[in-house]
């Protein structure tokens, strides 16, 4: 019995013996600390990994497994349908062929980051990236030759940030194209990206407690649009003109626009039917258009934003209700500029410096509300007129007691230094009594030169 159950003990041993190196050859990779104090799996596509092609390494990969593309060109379109990590080494590559979308990703909690992407599909239905699913992070790739980036099509909670999007450079955007686009998208970030010369960089449809925020969008036809236009066969079409009404789809409402630069652009931002959105912080320079367009949207407030050289600051026309506040609007060709309609607009607290044209109104254009304004249209005209201002501060409160009257503007209660502590670098100082020290001085001056060259 003892023999017996010896070479019992030896058969098992032997047993595993021989399955071990079979068993260690069909695990996807070893376990690997991910510096959080866990382990997570990896598995290496490209030449040299676990797989050649990627379409082989997301099929096999269990959930939360992490998926490394190595230095390379992966061609095709792939699909994750289950919570993984997909990154790219230096030099990974997914190129799409020009057919549909390159990757479509269907399973919640998905990473995507590190890669490069290029010649997605080149229909409006196609994308470098769709995402349709929840809590997806979207970080650290590039993306060329594309009609459509990232498109979030009935996600919520997604991440897209520090991507880069560069369009066509030779100043010839595709017609179409888009950077990033929020479709039926609630609670979507779009942060710190950097979109280059594509039709619109970033928009928004129906993505209610978004933020987009710290985004750079440049040389393109429109930095941030809402909503997009539907056309007759795909909701991805922009076929129409921005306005037309019988085609805007659910816009954007209760979203934040915070600290983008939008430069070199046709419009910065275009809102159309939205409601509750915040503009605040952003840089909106050198657009050819418009840095702001708006039409029937209510409860916007556009504040502590920069607005420089571009031909028009804000167009507002339709219905709804726009406050701006603690902004600054240097050197424009005009600084508002109202269309038809009936929409509540108020100015207040603004440093106004710079404009050929305050105020350029249609027929049937609103009113508008001006108030504790600060006004410079050019120097040295506007400084004799601070001067006289300045007398009628009488409780030294920073804003004239009286109001003021000119270019069809009536502010109420103007103020005689700037809002938001900037002092326009062509203005001198407006201290009345060093002016008139300055002024008795010169004269004193030129009395005793006179006399001089007379005796």
């Amino acid at each position: 019995m003892a023999n017996i159950a010896r070479w019992r003990a030896i058969l098992v041993v032997g047993i595993l013996g021989g399955l071990l190196p079979w068993v260690t050859l069909a695990a996807p990779s070893p376990m690997l600390d991910d510096g959080r104090g866990g382990d997570y799996q990896l598995i290496r596509v490209g030449a040299g990994g676990d797989y050649a092609q990627l379409g082989a390494a997301l099929a096999a990969a269990p959930p939360g497994m992490v998926i490394e593309v190595l230095p390379g060109v992966q061609q095709g379109q792939w699909t994750i349908d289950r919570p993984l990590v997909l990154r790219g080494r230096h030099g990974a590559v997914l190129d799409g062929g020009e057919a549909g979308s390159t990757l479509t990703i269907t399973a919640p909690g998905v990473t995507v980051q590190g890669l490069s992407f290029q010649r997605s599909g080149l229909k409006p239905i196609d994308a470098a990236i769709l995402v349709r699913a929840a809590a997806v992070m979207i970080s650290g790739n590039r993306f060329e030759r594309f009609v459509r980036g990232v498109v979030v099509d009935n996600g919520a909670n997604v991440m897209v940030t520090n991507n880069t999007f560069i369009g066509a450079l030779d100043d010839m955007p595709r017609e179409r194209s888009i950077g990033i686009a929020l479709l039926n998208a609630p609670s979507v970030r779009v942060e710190l990206n950097t979109i280059l010369a594509v039709q619109i960089g970033i928009a928004i449809d129906n993505a209610p407690r978004g933020a987009v925020r710290g985004n750079v969008v440049s040389r393109s036809e429109a930095g941030i649009v809402s909503p997009l236009i539907a056309g007759a066969a795909t909701i991805l079409g922009v076929t129409a003109t921005f306005f037309s009404a019988a085609l805007c789809l659910p816009s954007a409402s209760d979203v934040l626009i915070d600290r983008n630069t939008l430069t070199e652009n046709v419009t910065g931002i275009k809102l159309a039917g939205s409601a509750r959105v915040t503009v605040q912080g952003n840089l909106i320079e050198g657009q050819r258009g418009d840095g702001l367009l708006v039409h029937n949207s209510a409860g916007l407030i556009v504040q502590d934003n920069r607005f420089e050289r571009n031909a028009r600051a804000i167009t507002v026309g339709g219905s709804g209700a726009l406050t701006a506040q603690r902004n600054r609007f240097d050197n424009h060709e005009t600084v508002l500029a109202l269309l038809a309609g009936d929409a509540a607009v108020t100015l207040r607290g603004n440093d106004i410096v710079r404009y050929r044209v305050l105020l350029a109104s249609e027929p049937q254009a609103p009113a508008v509300v001006w108030a504790g304004n600060y006004w410079q249209r050019g120097w040295p005209a506007d400084w004799w007129q601070g001067m006289q201002l300045w007398w009628h501060d009488r409780n030294r409160d920073g804003f004239a007691d009286q109001p003021l009257m000119f270019d069809g503007v009536i502010d109420q209660y103007p103020a005689l230094r700037p809002n938001i502590g900037v002092q326009p670098a062509s203005m001198p100082a407006t201290n009345p009594a060093l002016w008139l020290v300055a002024l008795v001085a010169g004269g004193l001056l030129a009395g005793v030169l006179i006399r001089q060259r007379k005796g």
